[in-house]
């Protein structure tokens, strides 16, 4: 998960793609850096192709995930997307948060 951050900090997302695709096993923090790697790289759509792709894996979003994928769907053509994961927080019982609120609010 460190090397997978690492490269994405660095604009390095191939590499970061790279590290992921050989990790033997992931988990919600490394589905969540990949998303949060796409989105602050501006690849909005491979982030939310991630989101989706994580839970076809089974593995529920944490926080970040939510936030970052509602900020990937911050475009029209993604408005649907973004309703669809703000019912899946909703149904998660997520804890009302100010950082799920604000990426809410920006969407």
């Amino acid at each position: 998960n460190a090397l997978v951050n690492m490269y994405g900090k660095c604009g390095r997302i191939e590499d970061a793609c790279r590290m992921f695709r050989k990790m033997p096993a992931r988990n919600a923090v490394s589905w969540a850096t990949m998303i949060v790697t796409n989105v602050e790289q501006g690849y909005h759509m491979e982030a939310v192709n991630m989101y989706k792709q994580m839970q076809q894996e089974g593995l529920g979003p944490d926080k970040a995930s939510f936030i970052h994928i509602l900020n990937a769907c911050a475009t029209p053509e993604s408005l649907v997307l973004g309703e669809l994961v703000h019912a899946d927080i909703i149904a998660g019982g997520a804890e009302p948060d100010v950082a799920i609120g604000t990426a809410l609010v920006n969407m």
